[in-house]
């Protein structure tokens, strides 16, 4: 920065096509073609972001570009986010519970998703359950709409007459 500073008023005297030439050659060199290969047999749902930007750079320019990439890439970090993998099974023991065991970070976007599937599960006949357990083990982080949601998921199961476990 301290260097663009300094020299701006000596490039006002450069050509803007010798300008622009210089900083395609410098920039060409951090496009990284060889990951798309590898990111496209490991998961292809990163990929959406990526041809995202590309196509939106391409057609629409470099801003617009940019910015449809940044706001795809935050929607489908939110979406991820918001969908847990929440194993839920019945153990069938005396008295009955359901266990559920959420995997992954309980955060603002996920909590919903979390008790329209408990709630679902409870509803079931199938599940005669006396006691619901929340196993949280595998639950690396929270924040406090997560548990303000927790709050109201016990609120829930206990309306169903089910006791709850952390």
């Amino acid at each position: 920065v301290l260097a663009l500073g300094l020299l701006t008023p000596y490039f006002y005297f450069i050509p803007k096509c010798s300008l622009a030439a210089v900083i395609m050659v410098a920039l060409i060199f951090m496009v990284d073609y060889q990951i798309i290969k590898p990111l496209w047999r490991s998961n292809r749902k990163d990929m959406v972001p990526l041809l995202s930007t590309f196509l939106a750079c391409l057609f629409l320019g470099v801003e617009k570009g940019l910015l449809i990439g940044i706001v795809v890439d935050v929607l489908v970090l939110l979406y991820f986010n918001a969908r847990p993998n929440i194993s839920v099974h019945s153990v069938e023991s005396e008295p009955k519970y359901l266990v559920v065991q959420p995997r992954g970070s309980l955060v603002f976007p996920a909590i919903d998703f979390l008790r329209e599937t408990v709630i679902a599960q409870v509803n079931e006949s199938k599940h005669a359950a006396s006691a619901l357990v929340l196993d949280c083990a595998y639950v690396p982080h929270t924040d406090y709409t997560a548990a303000q949601g927790l709050a109201a998921l016990v609120k829930d199961v206990k309306v169903h007459g089910m006791q709850v476990v952390l």
